[in-house]
C-alpha cells in the first residue's frame, strides 16, 4: 500500500477507537444511561445504479436491518455503515445478507460479488462466502466470491480465514510496508483449498477515493 492510503487508514482507525472511548451523554438529572445503537446507524451512505435492500429499491439513507439483504445490479454500487466507525463498500453484481453468529456480533453472508470492509479496532465481524469464512476484530479487508471460489485480502490488520468445511485455517497479520496479503479458496477435488494469491479486484487509489466516506462515519 502506498504511504497516503496507509496513513489515511491508520488515522481513521485510530480516531474511531478514541471516539468509542468517550464518555456517554448524561441525562437531564445527571444520571448516566447506556447509549443504545439507533437503527439509523445502519444505513446506506452511497447508492448508485441498481441497489436494493430487502428486495426494494434503495437510496442514500435507506436503513439497513439486522437481517437485511443488500443487492446490487450490473451498474450498482453501494457503501453502507453498520455503526460508528464502519464502512462496507459493495461492488456491482453483489448480494449479501446481514446476520450474526456465535463467533461474531455481525456477519455478512456474501452469496456473490465483492465487498471491502473498513472496521474500527475491536469490531467483531465476519464475512461468509459459499466456501470460505473470513473473520476479524477490527481491520481492513476485501472479499470476493463467485462460482469458482473466493478471494480474501488482508489489506491492513489481522484476518482469520478458513474453508467452509473447517478443515483448513489460517490467520495473517499485515506489517508496515507489506499490506495486501491475498488468498484464494478454490475447489480441489472434494475439498476446498486455501492458498496465497496476488492482490486483485481493488487498488490503493480506490481506498483513497473512499476517504471522505470514511470520515463521515468516524
Amino acid at each position: 500500500m502506498s504511504n497516503l492510503p496507509r496513513l489515511m487508514l491508520v488515522a481513521w482507525l485510530g480516531l474511531t477507537a478514541c471516539d468509542e472511548a468517550s464518555e456517554p451523554p448524561a441525562t437531564v438529572d445527571g444520571a448516566q444511561e447506556p447509549v443504545q445503537a439507533a437503527p439509523a446507524e445502519r444505513r446506506l451512505l452511497i447508492a448508485r445504479g441498481a441497489v436494493s435492500v430487502d428486495g426494494k429499491p434503495a437510496t442514500e439513507g435507506t436503513p439497513i436491518g439486522e437481517a437485511s439483504t443488500v443487492q446490487t445490479g450490473p451498474d450498482g454500487y453501494a457503501v453502507l455503515t453498520l455503526g460508528k466507525g464502519s464502512a462496507v463498500e459493495v461492488r456491482a453484481n453483489s448480494k449479501l445478507t446481514l446476520g450474526s453468529s456465535p463467533r461474531a456480533k455481525t456477519t455478512l453472508q456474501l452469496v456473490a460479488g465483492m465487498v471491502w470492509s473498513f472496521l474500527p479496532d475491536g469490531a467483531s465481524y465476519e464475512v461468509q462466502t459459499p466456501n470460505a469464512v473470513a473473520g476479524v476484530r477490527g481491520t481492513v479487508f476485501f472479499v470476493q466470491a463467485d462460482a469458482r471460489g473466493s478471494y480474501i485480502c488482508a489489506c491492513k490488520g489481522a484476518v482469520r480465514m478458513e474453508t467452509a468445511d473447517g478443515k483448513t485455517r489460517r490467520e495473517v497479520t499485515t506489517k508496515p510496508g507489506h499490506e495486501h496479503l491475498g488468498f484464494s479458496v478454490s475447489k480441489r477435488g472434494k475439498r476446498d483449498k486455501l492458498g496465497k494469491a496476488p492482490m486483485k479486484h481493488h487498488t490503493d487509489a480506490e481506498a483513497e477515493a473512499l476517504a471522505p466516506t470514511l470520515e463521515s462515519v468516524r
